[in-house]
């Protein structure tokens, strides 16, 4: 597994350099502008679309079909990608919930919920990004993944860019559901914590549509 994550993370460096400087960009923009949710949960898509890439220069490469000769299971594998989406989440929701808190007391407007919104924002984005995608790419490829893969991306995208122009963290220029989010941060720690469970149910389901896929 350590040699696996080894792998990827030397692939990260030499392939997915662009996705980190795009996250630093939207990172950067979401501290001037704390309300957009776009700005905080397109970092969170990223995450999720480095595995996908990486699986796809896996495929390319024939990366694939070389692993079956060494000793490592399907099962490491698909796990191997998983904990890398975790590893990319979770540290993307510690820095920008930690990069918000910071901002927050300089300008001595710190809100303890409004850090802890953004940190199950993202986490759950990403979550639940790579649980919808990485189950498609790991029983179809990449190849024929891409089409369900980029409407996934499309939805993603429209959704929050539809609600970027609320500010979320101006409770009182809130109504309705939007509200109660706000308020009320036990309901995204709910949503982070289905998103988690939907992330460990995804591997699952991709470990048995590999074990089963012909390369």
């Amino acid at each position: 597994m350590k040699g696996l994550l080894l792998k990827d993370y030397y692939m990260l460096l030499k392939y997915c350099r662009p996705y980190a400087l795009i996250v630093l960009i939207f990172g950067v923009c979401s501290l001037a502008d704390g309300g957009n949710l776009f700005m905080l949960a397109y970092p969170a898509v990223l995450c999720g679309i480095n595995s996908v890439s990486l699986l796809a220069y896996d495929e390319k490469s024939r990366w694939q079909q070389y692993c079956e000769t060494m000793p490592y299971t399907r099962k490491q594998v698909v796990d191997s990608k998983y904990l890398l989406s975790f590893l990319l989440i979770a540290g993307l929701s510690v820095v920008l919930a930690a990069a918000h808190s910071l901002v927050g007391a300089v300008r001595g407007i710190f809100n303890p919920v409004w850090v802890l919104n953004i940190f199950c924002l993202i986490w759950s984005v990403g979550h639940a990004f790579s649980a919808i995608c990485l189950p498609m790419i790991f029983k179809y490829g990449s190849e024929k993944g891409r089409v369900m893969y980029i409407a996934v991306v499309v939805v993603f995208c429209v959704a929050f860019v539809n609600f970027g122009g609320y500010d979320f963290s101006e409770v009182s220029q809130l109504s309705g559901a939007f509200a109660v989010f706000a308020e009320n941060p036990i309901y995204m720690v709910v949503l982070a914590v289905i998103a988690a469970v939907l992330f460990l149910g995804s591997m699952k389901l991709s470990e048995q549509f590999y074990m089963k896929r012909e390369l």
